[in-house]
């Protein structure tokens, strides 16, 4: 079994594949075919699925640090999720016509702060700690990006990929903390241009961070044992990672840049266009919000699968081979 698959994670190219390996554009199972073929039902030839990481026999160990940081992406983003719709719900009881503007809880302080006073006081006290509660959670997600790359099962077969990748996380701590710092600093419009260039760039690195994640897990690859083809995560994260990237390039920087001129619009008095600016935003901001969350529940349902399937494999790997039925040795 430990003699078909190198510690890095290579299959050889001249002998037949033994595990249960799935193409990485079409999930068909590649076992007991030759790397120089091309895959039965896409044709991608098979050398270029062979390049991704297999988790196959990776050390137990480390599979179990791995999954553990998998679990806690996981977490971090369902917090995260349920964080932002109630920021946005409370938007709404704070007051409907800017709950659109409201993803950023600050840009509301600066517009409407009587809508704030009118709430019940614990309405006001959670209302006024969620620029800490989205720090708190940021920042754990980062942690578990970075505890991903940490915990990598494999020799990499990119390791500047990998490096550039923890630099990169390493960089976007800062920012969050940056960000929270000059959250309040707004009593001029030249202080609130440069905190609104500061969050564009937060959130930015916040979901390149999460796109880059995606892409890492989905260039990892398991035998699926018992699992339907249908239950794989590859592909559907690799869309949805091509999703969230067309989604973020479109919509984050119109946001921003809205939201921007609307609040200089109101502290210029120019009514006019800070009526034309929010009547823009009321309709972008939500498609952004609405569209992230389903992509990032999308996700979750990938990430869970992929979970699974980490979790049967290390249970597979952990019983000795004398005590597997003949079914469970010719799925290892």
């Amino acid at each position: 079994m430990y003699n078909n698959l190198s510690h890095s994670g290579r299959l050889p190219y001249d002998q037949p594949i033994p595990h249960n390996i799935h193409c990485s554009k079409c999930d068909y199972n590649l076992r007991t075919l030759f790397p120089i073929f091309d895959c039965p039902e896409c044709g991608q030839p098979i050398s270029l699925t062979l390049q991704h990481q297999h988790l196959l026999l990776a050390p137990p160990h480390h599979l179990r640090a791995f999954r553990r940081s998998i679990t806690l992406l996981i977490t971090t983003i369902i917090l995260l999720i349920l964080f932002e719709a109630t920021r946005y719900f409370l938007s709404l009881t704070i007051s409907p016509i800017f709950a659109p503007n409201c993803l950023s809880t600050h840009w509301l302080n600066i517009i409407t702060p009587t809508h704030v006073n009118k709430l019940p006081p614990s309405l006001i006290h959670f209302y006024h700690i969620t620029p800490t509660i989205h720090l708190i959670l940021q920042l754990a997600f980062l942690s578990a990006a970075l505890l991903l790359i940490h915990n990598h099962p494999h020799q990499p077969h990119y390791p500047q990929r990998l490096a550039t990748f923890r630099n990169f996380i390493l960089f976007a701590f800062p920012f969050s903390l940056a960000t929270y710092l000059y959250t309040h600093h707004n009593s001029t419009l030249l202080i609130f241009t440069c905190t609104s260039l500061l969050r564009l760039t937060n959130e930015s690195l916040f979901y390149i961070t999460l796109i880059i994640s995606i892409r890492y897990i989905a260039s990892l690859t398991l035998p699926y044992y018992s699992i339907q083809r249908k239950l794989t995560h590859t592909q559907s994260l690799r869309h949805i990672a091509h999703l969230l990237t067309i989604l973020a390039v479109c919509f984050l920087p119109a946001c921003h840049l809205t939201a921007f001129i609307t609040t200089a619009a109101y502290h210029t008095n120019n009514f006019l266009l800070f009526d034309s600016s929010l009547v823009t935003i009321t309709y972008i901001r939500p498609i952004f919000f609405f569209a992230s969350i389903t992509f990032a529940l999308t996700a979750l349902i990938s990430l869970a699968i992929f979970h699974y399937n980490l979790s049967i494999h290390i249970q597979h790997q952990s019983i000795p081979k004398s005590h597997l039925l003949p079914t469970q040795l010719a799925s290892n």
